[in-house]
């Protein structure tokens, strides 16, 4: 088994797994996974790996499984669900990806499900 952890393009737990530094955050829109520092409760030595997510490619994928799949997650549950995809991209055998939809999108409907509002932080509206 490999845990494979989904961090935020700009939260500094990507840098810090890669070099153990801190390294800067920048801003990022995505709630809920990833932070500006290094908190207690992550254990780092128990993840295998980490990819991170743009805000764009988590939302996007958060209003796909809307759409396809009738399940209204947040934007977690996107970034979770982009990594599996990217992950099973670069698998060479067959294998299983187990993966968690941590958040609902009910508390999003007037951010990352609407298009005036992506439009307004430069995000894609597909």
């Amino acid at each position: 088994m490999k845990v494979v952890a989904v961090d935020p393009v700009g939260s500094v737990f990507h840098n810090y797994f890669k070099t153990r530094e801190l390294g800067e955050s920048r801003r990022y829109l995505l709630e809920g996974l990833g932070d500006e520092f290094i908190i207690k409760c992550v254990e780092f030595d128990l993840i295998d790996e980490m990819v991170q997510v743009t805000d764009d490619d988590a939302f996007r994928a958060a209003r796909e499984l809307v759409r396809t799949e009738a399940l209204l997650a947040g934007g977690s549950s996107g970034a979770a669900v982009w990594a599996a995809r990217q992950l099973a991209l670069g698998l060479n055998r067959p294998a299983r990806i187990a993966t968690v939809l941590p958040d609902s999108g009910f508390r999003y409907m007037s951010q990352f499900f609407n298009k005036d509002w992506l439009a307004e932080k430069g995000l894609s509206t597909e």
